[in-house]
């Protein structure tokens, strides 16, 4: 697990926006950049700070969980998304792929788990490949949907290949759809974005190698080599 520590936001958000554009990069220029985002208001300041930078390539940006609510709720992933990119001085503009709406999770789950397969490269096992893969952290070590003791993490620990399921939540609004594990450890780029004094005692915990923590969905992600973890106050 490697760790990255920042003083302030000011420094976690310019190691944020370096690491994308390291990213950008490293895509050839003939095809969109793919990018998962984490949702929850951790990672809203940065999302502005990269809107306004001048990228000069295809992006494709989607959501790596959703809330199944009403598609005008705020408390979609896709509308923070959408109103973070808003006017981004990009050429082209970035696509804002969403999740599809609907209240059938599993439904839900297997359109975008469709799209990801005709339109993202694959990696060697074949599953959807995303270039970039930000992520958030709960303070129950749960990332994306993937909730400790939910049937999504503990189908995904049992090596289930679809890239997309329905997952449920300990709390409202309890149902969701989530990339799953599989697919995000196949991302190329793996970064937890986290913030506040309690979220790294539990970076802390995994480090460690604390037997609680390694079996929480976060540690399980951050095992993989190209994680990285950006923590600020």
């Amino acid at each position: 697990m490697t760790l990255r520590r920042f003083a302030d936001e000011a420094a976690w958000i310019e190691a944020i926006r370096a690491d994308f554009l390291e990213a950008c990069a490293a895509v050839p220029p003939e095809r969109p950049l793919e990018a998962a985002l984490a949702g929850g208001s951790t990672p809203g300041p940065a999302y502005r700070a990269l809107a306004a930078l001048s990228v000069r390539r295809p992006v494709r940006l989607r959501p790596g969980d959703e809330r199944l609510v009403p598609p005008d709720s705020p408390d979609r992933n896709g509308a923070m998304i959408a109103l973070a990119f808003a006017g981004a001085a990009w050429t082209p503009p970035p696509e804002l792929r969403p999740w599809p709406e609907g209240s059938d999770g599993a439904a839900v789950a297997a359109a975008f788990a469709a799209v990801l397969e005709a339109e993202l490269p694959r990696d060697d096992a074949g599953l959807p490949r995303f270039d970039l893969c930000w992520l958030g952290m709960g303070n129950d070590g749960h990332v994306a949907g993937l909730f400790p003791g939910d049937a999504a993490f503990e189908s995904a620990r049992e090596s289930e290949a679809r890239p997309a399921l329905p997952a449920a939540a300990p709390s409202e609004p309890r149902a969701r759809v989530t990339l799953a594990l599989p697919a995000i450890l196949a991302s190329e780029r793996i970064r937890l974005l986290v913030r506040g004094a309690d979220k790294l005692a539990l970076l802390e915990r995994v480090a460690s190698g604390d037997r609680a923590a390694a079996a929480l969905p976060v540690a399980r992600v951050l095992a993989s080599p190209r994680a990285l973890a950006f923590w600020c106050p």
